[in-house]
């Protein structure tokens, strides 16, 4: 049976798409060009014979326009998808392939990023672990194991909180062997490995939390696997591969796991997020989490620009429930989302419906296939078993179209909405490969020119010019003092941040106590009883036992201790926030401070290094210290994981009778007199010293947390960065002497040889300024394609300054 693709589904080429292929072939040949003129340059200055104390280096920026070429001829789309556990990210992920290819359980699952690769020639999934990645697995197993084998005792205790990693646990202690291979093929072998991979790092988090795997992975595990199509339709793949980033949510479990830098670190290599949104919390607690998660990708992506919401489990929706446009509004109003980047889908029943429909011979027994069953199971209602026995093939197989084409909002949103933004991405690559080559032609132009004036200096000059570089490089190289700068400013961070956070933890905790006055008892709004509980709750918060009564306070009904609960949470959080708000703004200003200090220090003792380069090369030295800047964290405080208590208890009552007694008028006359009876109430208690404990618990864990984020930035923001800094200074000098060194050996050669270097010289100067005029004519065209498709990106690059 043909399959009608419904009316405004892109189903071939668009003429847009044509013009900007046409650009992304030219912008090829063009960078080919260029890659060219810079493979001629290193080819020249090769020499027979070298002085073997100088490595041999080929010019700088070679690989950058290698790479710049491969970006634009790969075109991948980065996209991340990021989700609040539960939310259907797998799902969503599953759907897209039509296999049932990542794990998911109902706890935490993701530890560690994948890329899922669409590519139409793996029909069957294969996953790829670089053999770097490998490595670091294979050295977390076996220190699990020594770890064990050490503390046996010890390993099982921290076990017993996570029995749902027992057996993967087992499966390290027994295999001395691999674990992994470097290439897995088929849908439940890439699915097992992948949970064996996220225990992994989980189960090192917990036994050897010193040793993350994943902190220094440079590589990701990757799947290669075709996107699921219908019928032998084709899938567009003019403008590139889509990329998907699964990335752990930054508000999943995993202590020591580094959960915030791991999700940080895709973002930034990502062109697009897609927040996946349960349609049936959206208007719940875990509604917090995710603006915090989608407040969290704003501040790293620097806006919502390139932030998509999916909003998931639509098929739940029921009367009365928001509308589609209530949906779009309501997520534009509360995650800052453009309503125009909110789409609704029913990940599971698209998987399903794909999942099914990639079956193509299912036998006669197909009823019994899990792929009918779960399908069945989405959109039969409650006899689904009894429906799905009296349903053929042929109109079953139709409801499955169905639910994929139209009703799931699925196939509409992946190849539209993808294939639009794939059309956004392209020119974005190649406006950066352009912006990337630029530079670099620049820098190649400067040393063609320092190249040709030293070739017609004399040799003494040019020795005494390398031994002056050579200095310069060692002192810069062994600067203990530059290192001795770095190690104070960080050392003197951590002191401050510790002290401010110690204070901090003080000030919110005293806060606490202090609370529940007459003036913010009022603003509860609570039951009056509570007020003889609250008057002196500060002196009633001690360890005398024969006060335990006054700390607890009864409820007839859920709702009502669920409130009480919830409303001294809020006024809690409102008072510790202001603190930790204070606080948070006292250490951006220090730590932005001390970023200006160490770059004015360092670059205090480079520069002179530099200017007496430039003066003695007549150069012009683009290099500048860039530290990145730095953010805390907003403190968010919340009562999930605390409840009032429910209890029965059973009260004496009395109550007034009619009974008749011989000696009352003979029983003719009945007496009132009183009866005792019992009567079991239910009732719901609000513990405030639990309260206060929890509230105080998660003061200590979000300052803890504001500590961490220092430590990490410090190691990995900061510190390397400055260090790159000094080795990127080192690279820079080091350039020239290569120079140099090849303008020795020329000074050697005959004149019909010089005469050849020099014409080849001008020829490549020549080239190279071609390239660099030619590159803006393109990142202009580039910018016409952008503004055609309604883009808010950055405005182009200025050229005209180099």
């Amino acid at each position: 049976m043909a399959t009608t693709i419904p009316p405004g589904i892109p189903q071939d080429i668009q003429p847009s798409e044509t013009l900007l292929e046409n650009l992304r072939q030219d912008v090829i040949h063009l960078l080919k060009q260029t890659v060219g003129i810079v493979e001629r340059y290193n080819s020249l200055h090769k020499t027979a014979e070298r002085d073997s104390s100088q490595e041999k280096t080929e010019f700088s920026g070679t690989a950058a326009i290698r790479q710049a070429l491969t970006n634009v001829e790969e075109m991948a789309l980065r996209m991340a998808v990021v989700a609040p556990m539960k939310a259907g990210k797998s799902t969503i992920i599953n759907a897209i392939v039509g296999q049932p290819l990542l794990p998911a359980r109902n706890t935490a699952m993701t530890a560690t990023a994948t890329e899922i690769v669409l590519d139409t020639n793996y029909p069957e999934p294969v996953l790829f672990v670089p053999e770097e990645t490998l490595t670091l697995f294979k050295k977390a197993a076996v220190k699990i194991r020594q770890e064990y084998n050490r503390n046996c005792d010890n390993v099982k205790a921290k076990l017993q909180k996570y029995p749902h990693l027992y057996t993967t646990f087992e499966n390290i202690i027994r295999n001395d062997g691999t674990l992994f291979k470097e290439e897995t093929t088929g849908v439940e072998s890439v699915r097992e490995a992948l949970q064996l991979m996220n225990d992994l790092v989980r189960l090192a988090s917990q036994i050897v939390p010193a040793y993350n795997p994943v902190k220094q992975m440079r590589e990701l595990p990757q799947i290669r696997v075709a996107p699921f199509t219908s019928e032998g339709e084709a899938i567009n793949t003019a403008l590139g591969n889509l990329v998907i980033i699964d990335t752990p949510g930054p508000n999943e479990a995993g202590e020591n796991l580094e959960i915030k830098n791991i999700f940080a670190e895709q973002l930034e290599r990502s062109s697009l997020i897609l927040v996946v949104l349960d349609f049936t919390q959206l208007k719940t607690e875990a509604a917090k989490s995710v603006q915090e998660t989608v407040q969290a990708i704003a501040e790293i992506r620097g806006g919502t620009e390139n932030i998509y919401a999916l909003v998931n489990k639509v098929d739940q929706r029921r009367t009365g429930d928001m509308t589609p446009a209530e949906v779009r509004e309501f997520v534009q109003q509360e995650f800052r989302i453009p309503s125009s980047h909110v789409f609704e889908l029913s990940a599971q029943r698209a998987y399903c419906a794909a999942r099914f429909l990639k079956q193509h011979d299912l036998g006669e027994d197909w009823r019994t296939r899990p792929e009918a069953r779960d399908l069945a199971r989405e959109i039969l209602g409650d006899d689904w078993e009894e429906d799905l026995e009296d349903i053929d093939k042929d109109a079953f197989t139709k409801k499955a179209r169905k639910q994929w084409y139209e009703r799931s909002g699925f196939y509409q949103f992946f190849t539209k909405v993808i294939s639009e933004l794939i059309k956004i991405a392209a020119p974005k690559v190649i406006r950066e490969s352009l912006n990337i080559t630029h530079g670099f032609i620049h820098k190649l132009l400067e040393d063609i020119n320092l190249r040709k004036r030293s070739y017609q200096a004399a040799l003494g000059t040019l020795e005494n010019e390398i031994k002056q570089l050579n200095q310069d490089i060692k002192k810069i190289e062994n600067s203990a003092n530059l290192l001795n700068i770095i190690e104070e400013y960080q050392k003197e961070i951590k002191n401050q941040i510790a002290s401010e956070v110690s204070e901090l933890k003080n000030k919110a905790r005293a806060d606490v106590s202090h609370l529940f006055s007459q003036k913010e008892y009022e603003q509860a709004d609570v039951v009056k009883k509570v007020m003889l509980f609250l008057t002196d709750f500060a002196h009633k918060l001690t360890n005398d036992k024969s006060r335990e009564d006054h700390l607890r306070i009864p409820f007839s009904s859920r709702h009502d201790a669920e409130d009480f609960q919830g409303k001294i949470f809020n006024l809690v959080s409102q008072e510790a926030e202001k603190f930790f708000g204070d606080t948070q703004k006292k250490i951006e200003k220090f730590v932005g401070e001390k970023i200006l200090g160490l770059k004015k220090e360092i670059e205090e003792e480079t520069q002179p290094i530099l200017e007496k380069a430039r003066k003695r090369l007549q150069m012009t030295f683009n290099v500048q210290l860039s530290l990145p800047d730095f953010q805390v964290s907003k403190a968010s405080f919340g009562n999930s994981e605390l409840r009032p208590e429910a209890l029965t208890r059973t009260v004496y009552k009395v109550r007034k009778v009619e009974k008749r007694f011989w000696w009352h008028w003979l029983w003719l006359i009945p007496k009132e007199v009183d009866e005792i009876y019992t009567e079991t109430i239910q009732e719901y208690v609000v513990y405030l010293n639990k309260v206060v404990e929890e509230i105080n618990r998660q003061i200590d864990t979000q300052a803890n947390q504001i500590e961490q984020e220092v430590n990490n930035y410090l190691e990995n923001g900061f510190k390397v960065e400055a260090e790159q800094y000094i080795e990127y200074l080192s690279s820079y000098l080091k350039d020239y002497r290569t120079t140099l060194i090849e303008s020795q050996e020329y000074q050697r050669k005959s004149a019909v040889e010089k005469e050849e270097v020099m014409k080849q010289l001008g020829q490549l100067e020549e080239d190279a300024q071609k390239a660099k005029c030619d590159i803006p004519i393109y990142s202009r065209r580039v910018e016409e394609v952008l503004e055609n498709y309604g883009s808010s990106c950055d405005s182009p690059a200025n050229f005209s300054n180099q």
